[in-house]
């Protein structure tokens, strides 16, 4: 016997398959994948663990790449650059974990907006010349 309205009508749960391979997340793809502050860069490797490797903190990034100059002919320049900064994370010690986040302007004033501001174009200047000169 049909219900007597909506109300008496039982919700059907319907399952859809999942796929055969999941697709490769951005993160798994990229070359390098850069973050602002150490949280982000957590919470990347969630979405693709491939890529825990070449994440980094643009501003660790900056400094890790800039320590180990790269041999003269490449392959893969941005690829040798990102390996190069992965090798040197684990053999440096670790920076103050302040140094790789930029600082908070929220809830300050705009002197502290603009500070955070030139940080992280110092920080993108560097990684920028980096790129350029890996090709």
């Amino acid at each position: 016997m049909p219900p007597a309205s909506g109300r008496d009508r039982r919700p059907t749960a319907v399952a859809a398959p999942p796929p055969a391979t999941p697709p490769p997340s951005g993160a798994e793809q990229a070359a390098l994948v850069l973050t602002a502050t150490r949280g982000q860069r957590s919470r990347c490797p969630a979405s693709g663990p491939g890529a825990l490797h070449r994440t980094f903190t643009v501003r660790r990034f900056g400094r890790l790449a800039a320590a180990d100059p790269l041999p003269e002919r490449v392959d893969a320049p941005l690829r040798a650059v990102v390996r190069a900064a992965a090798r040197a994370r684990g053999r440096r010690q670790p920076a103050d974990p302040d140094a790789d986040d930029p600082g908070d302007p929220v809830g300050g004033r705009p002197a502290d907006f603009r500070r955070c501001a030139e940080e992280i174009e110092r920080a993108m200047r560097a990684v920028v010349a980096l790129i350029g000169a890996a090709g």
